[in-house]
């Protein structure tokens, strides 16, 4: 079950001491048919280098140069110039299962899902500090995604344990917003998800995601929770209550009613 072409697109800065383990495991995956998309931000470290040679000995490995803009823009280019079925995003200083694209693929094919999600390890080091866990298995219609995103618990803004349609994405014009200061994230996630009629997700827990204290600043909204952390000024967080309001509920209230959830 290996028919479809998953483009699996990865935005490098400043991560010499974690590539090589993080390109490694998207080319052990038992997922064959993929092509791996290395965006160099314009690193200055030896990031760049590291990512022509692993080109050079896996022609399923493209390697794109740029000067430094963000993850945003560093993301949207990767997808631009994806070939593949299905998008899938890791971050250059983590490393995920072998198995963790098949797995995503098959939750896909099996459940007809739009998007399929999987659970995660948070690491210090070598050390497991945390495990995402929040059930087995659960195939989520548009509306119960929505709100497992807005509470945060078993689909979190994260695009980096999903597997999304690049059809959908290309349709819609759906893309990480550069004019967001932090969490971008939320606002792809949220507007990916309105064209989902199923969503599945599982319990496993196939990546790897460091936790480097001070590997970046957040700035806290009123509340304290991860995902509603504050957006650019044009999308404040009420505008974003209001954004999610108006595509999928309806109800100011029952939005406010689905955060108090995460509390």
């Amino acid at each position: 079950m290996q028919n479809s072409l998953i483009s699996i697109i990865v935005p490098v800065y400043k991560v010499e001491p974690y590539i090589n383990k993080c390109i490694d495991s998207i080319i052990n995956q038992t997922y064959k048919n993929i092509e791996i998309i290395l965006v160099d931000d314009g690193s200055p470290d030896k990031c760049g280098q590291i990512c022509d040679e692993y080109a050079k000995k896996d022609n399923r490995i493209k390697v794109i140069h740029k000067k430094n803009s963000g993850i945003a823009i560093t993301r949207n280019l990767g997808v631009e110039i994806a070939t593949g079925d299905y998008i899938g995003f890791v971050d250059s200083d983590d490393y995920i299962d072998e198995d963790m694209f098949e797995t995503l693929y098959k939750l896909c094919i099996e459940h007809n899902a739009e998007i399929s999600i999987i659970s995660y390890c948070e690491l210090i080091g070598d050390n497991i500090i945390r495990v995402m866990n929040s059930g087995e298995l659960d195939i989520m219609t548009k509306t119960e995604a929505l709100k497992e995103l807005l509470i945060d618990k078993k689909i979190q803004n994260y695009p980096w344990n999903k597997l999304f349609k690049k059809e959908i994405i290309n349709n819609n014009n759906i893309c990480s917003r550069v004019d967001c200061a932090i969490n971008e994230d939320l606002l792809f996630t949220a507007e990916y998800l309105q064209y989902c009629n199923n969503s599945v997700y599982t319990s496993e827990k196939l990546y790897y995601y460091y936790f480097r204290p001070g590997m970046f600043q957040v700035c806290h909204s009123t509340t304290s929770h991860t995902s509603l952390y504050c957006i650019h000024p044009v999308h404040s967080y009420c505008s974003y209550l209001h954004y999610c309001t108006g595509l999928f509920f309806g109800s100011y209230s029952q939005v406010k009613r689905l955060l108090e959830l995460r509390k």
